[in-house]
């Protein structure tokens, strides 16, 4: 059995131990209003931004796993050397069974392994705004210990009455429609759904080496289509692991206002022990699933309030040269969240 299949098992026993299989939607109370922003204001973009610890031994190798409700769970994992000493880094957030303020239940945070991670503090942004922060300095501790060891819990959660107590959260206002999403977005919203499968789904991949300047490349194809290389490492158990290059396109498309997906065969080519990268690329249908839905999330809640006396341009490109990807914009007067969304 593979070691990473090895540590969910234990993870899981553990949090069953520790009545952590319950769900955990009573977190927020059914019926309860609360104030500002709406909750049914369209989710197309969450985040969390960690700040590890600077203290001895405060970064870790384990894997963290951020959730938002019982049905939303996203395995934090960048290609980037993540969770160590003094780091400052924002992620991606699935956008799974997240359409909708309302969906937020409550934030958990959880680890496997006995490799400590001290958190300094967190933030939560949704719509590229901050909603709710909390930082874990006080007088006595400079950070809160995630662990299954020492005495400490390898989880917490903030309960969803105390994310919307927040001044934060209280004082949100909803951010303008974006025009555009710019590359480094994109990229680093693929990288949050590869690095989710990686840890998540797959024994067979992990990130690799980095070969330019980013483990995610999305460069401009045409006016509708991004082309998309992933820097990773194919995984053996009995053999030394190797060097692999998964390649894809995406291509969008938009009809009456409503911007859409279509994400192509993902291929990987690995490379076998130390030859170059010429075996035929081996198909990953579970990871183009994964990139389809996940990066069609975002645009059907761009899309969501179109319909209701909203309408928008679909632009000639859709694709620039430096590889944003253009929405269309309302021509309308209506503010794009005061309507009831309507979701796919």
């Amino acid at each position: 059995m593979h070691m990473r299949t090895t540590a969910r098992l234990a993870f899981a026993a553990l949090m069953i131990g520790l009545g952590m299989s319950t769900p955990l939607t009573a977190l927020v109370e059914p019926g309860v209003a609360y104030a500002a922003p709406s909750e049914s204001m369209p989710v197309y973009r969450a985040q969390i931004r960690f700040v590890t610890s600077s203290v001895g031994s405060a970064g870790t190798d384990d894997d963290v796993q951020v959730s938002l409700n019982d049905g939303n769970h996203t395995w934090v994992d960048y290609g980037r050397d993540d969770f160590e000493g003094g780091d400052d880094f924002t992620y991606d957030l699935s956008l799974t069974n997240l359409r909708t303020l309302s969906d937020i239940r409550y934030l958990t945070v959880q680890k496997t392994g006995t490799n400590g991670w001290c958190v300094e503090s967190l933030s939560l942004r949704i719509n590229g705004k901050a909603i709710y922060s909390r930082s874990f300095q006080t007088s006595t501790s400079a950070c809160r210990w995630v662990d299954a060891n020492d005495g400490h819990t390898p989880s917490f959660t903030i309960a969803g009455t105390t994310l919307r107590s927040h001044t934060l959260w209280q004082g949100y206002t909803a951010a303008a429609r974006p025009t555009s999403m710019s590359r480094a977005e994109l990229e680093s919203r693929i990288e949050a759904i590869v690095g989710n499968w990686i840890e998540g789904v797959d024994d067979t991949y992990k990130w690799g080496n980095l070969n330019g300047s980013r483990f995610v490349d999305a460069t401009p194809k045409d006016g509708r289509t991004s082309h998309v290389d992933l820097d990773l490492t194919r995984i053996y158990n009995n053999w030394p692991n190797t060097e692999a290059d998964g390649d894809f396109d995406i291509q969008f498309a938009c009809s009456g206002g409503r911007i859409s997906v279509v994400v192509g065969r993902v291929g990987i080519m690995y490379t076998p022990w130390g030859s170059s990268l010429s075996s035929p690329p081996e198909d990953e249908p579970a990871l183009q699933s994964a990139l389809q839905s996940g990066l069609s999330a975002p645009l059907n809640a761009l899309n969501s309030v179109l319909g209701l006396n909203v309408t928008a341009t679909c632009p000639d490109v859709l694709v620039d040269g430096g590889g944003t990807v253009m929405i269309p914009q309302i021509s309308s007067s209506n503010v794009w969240y005061d309507d009831p969304p309507i979701l796919p």
